[in-house]
């Protein structure tokens, strides 16, 4: 009778070990969707940046940064759905919008990767609404139409 119950409890075991590695490697495993949230929130942090460091090299400028001005780190994929465009405030003030549109839930990860950064949020048309914690809920005109459900950026340099 032991000889027919080792096996079994060998078996056992066998399934219990291939039944906790894969689990654990579903735990471990980013799903594709986080995968693609995380790269699109650092494409559009970068290409933010490449737009504020255009208007830094050249302060007085205002309307859209061509693409071809942002160094040709950026996928066509992405800039045909990406935009940016410049305008002057105040005196001598600029605020510079960006947008793109990117995969569900890349809003909340660019806010993350920049910090809790209340310059990101999300597009209506004509307003917008920062998706950083804590920030204010009240939607915000924009100094551009961006299309609706856009990723956006607005940062105001200057008064």
């Amino acid at each position: 009778m032991g000889g027919f119950i080792a096996p079994l409890v060998a078996i056992f075991m066998g399934l219990a070990l291939w039944a906790s590695y894969n689990n654990n490697t579903k735990l471990v495993t980013p799903a594709k969707y986080t995968l693609q949230m995380t790269s699109d929130a650092t494409t559009f942090l970068a290409y933010r940046n490449a737009v504020a460091s255009y208007l830094q090299a050249q302060p007085s400028f205002t309307g859209t940064v061509p693409a071809a001005s942002l160094s040709g780190q950026f996928s066509t994929t992405f800039l045909a759905s990406a935009g940016n465009f410049i305008s002057a405030t105040g005196t001598s003030g600029r605020v510079i919008t960006c947008w793109a549109k990117v995969s569900s839930g890349t809003v909340q990860q660019a806010v993350t990767q920049a910090g809790v950064d209340a310059s990101i949020g999300t597009s209506s048309g004509s307003t917008w609404v920062s998706a950083a914690p804590g920030a204010v809920t009240s939607p915000v005109a924009l100094t551009t139409p961006v299309p609706a459900g856009d990723i956006v950026s607005v940062i105001q340099i200057g008064s």
